[in-house]
This record gives C-alpha cells, sequence and structure tokens, in this order.
C-alpha cells in the first residue's frame, strides 16, 4: 500500500473497537492527574535534542500535514488521535473514545500535555512539562502535526511500520544530525541487550 492510500480508513476509526476502550479511560485519568500533580509542579526541564519540527510552528518542515491540521478538521482529528495511539499503544479508537470522555470533564489537555511529555521521553527530547501543557493548550495543531512529524521520521530511520498520514510522509524528513542520533541510540540499545542486529545506515 503506497504513501497516499488508505486516506478514508485513515479518518474513520472502526466503532466496532470503541466499546473496549472503556478500560483505558480510568488509566488514562490516572495518567492525567499523576501529570498534574507529579511532572507539571516538580519535574525539571528535560534535556536532550530537539523536535525534527523545531520550532513547533514551522510550517515548511512538512507543508501538508501542517496545512491539514489547520485548515482540515478531520485531518487534525485523525492525525492527532493516530500519533497519540503511536504513543500510549492503545488503538486509535481507544483514543478517540478517551478524548470524548476527558474533554467533557475538561482535563483533555491535561493528558494531551501527558501524552507530548512521553513522547518527548521516548525519543530524548528537550523539555519541560509546563511547556507540554501550554503548547497542547494554545498550538493544538502544531502539536499534533510536530508530534506526528516525529512518531514517522523515527519509524523511518528505525525501519519500522507505524504512523503513516496520507499524503504527509515525505515531510516527515529529518536533518542528518537527528538521523545520526536516532541510528546510534538503535544500534547501542541492540548492544546493551546483547542481541546481534545489523548496524543501520
Amino acid at each position: 500500500m503506497g504513501a497516499d492510500d488508505g486516506l478514508v480508513q485513515f479518518c474513520l476509526p472502526d466503532l466496532r473497537k470503541c466499546p473496549s476502550g472503556f478500560e483505558k479511560i480510568v488509566p488514562a485519568i490516572k495518567k492525567t492527574f499523576e501529570f498534574l500533580v507529579k511532572d507539571c509542579i516538580n519535574s525539571p526541564c528535560d534535556k536532550g535534542k530537539k523536535f525534527r519540527q523545531s520550532p513547533f510552528f514551522c510550517v515548511w518542515h512538512n507543508i501538508p500535514l501542517c496545512f491539514g491540521t489547520w485548515f482540515l478538521p478531520c485531518c487534525l482529528c485523525a492525525t492527532d488521535l493516530r500519533t497519540t495511539a503511536a504513543i500510549t499503544g492503545n488503538d486509535c479508537e481507544h483514543e478517540c473514545l478517551i478524548a470524548i470522555l476527558l474533554s467533557m470533564c475538561m482535563i483533555y489537555p491535561c493528558y494531551k500535555a501527558k501524552v507530548r511529555k512521553d513522547l518527548r521521553s521516548k525519543y530524548g527530547i528537550e523539555g519541560a512539562p509546563i511547556v507540554d501543557l501550554c503548547v497542547v493548550s494554545l498550538f493544538a495543531p502544531c502539536n499534533t502535526c510536530q508530534g506526528a512529524n516525529e512518531v514517522m521520521g523515527a519509524n523511518e530511520v528505525m525501519g519500522l511500520a507505524g504512523l503513516k498520514v496520507p499524503f504527509c510522509n515525505n515531510g516527515a524528513k529529518m536533518s542528518k544530525e537527528i538521523n545520526d542520533d536516532l541510528k546510534a541510540a538503535a544500534n547501542h540499545a541492540g548492544e546493551a541487550v546483547g542481541v546481534e542486529q545489523p548496524l543501520l545506515g
């Protein structure tokens, strides 16, 4: 399947999976309050590399995705939910249900800030929890675009199947410096666990 196939499948969740998402609600609420009580108040600024899309509002990094998230609500919603699912390990449909219920409780931005913090931790990106909360609250489309570019770019380097945004994958290309950093991290991880694997690159 090409990068531009499956647009309808990408935008429309499988509603049959939604009922099983109710068991994910309580863990999501727990994560949200842990972020507010522990991370947002006590966590210092994390050191690391920068996001691929840095600053987060740079349109030129992935122009199709940027315009899609700003001017096509269905693209924003689908990309946001699928990027979140790629970080949390839940299904997109489960994240859809979480988004609806936590939005009704007016705590969904805090949950999204926790997800952004988890994304930074996963890829070793600098930042602070309070900044994560500000970005997701004030610049939601930029946050979605930035997160999607990060996940797509990392999957590309690691040779993994994962998040693919139709018509927008080519913009996830990264700088040579970031590319080399990720390759080195992947090779080091393989050595640490004592598993022989071919060097990337």
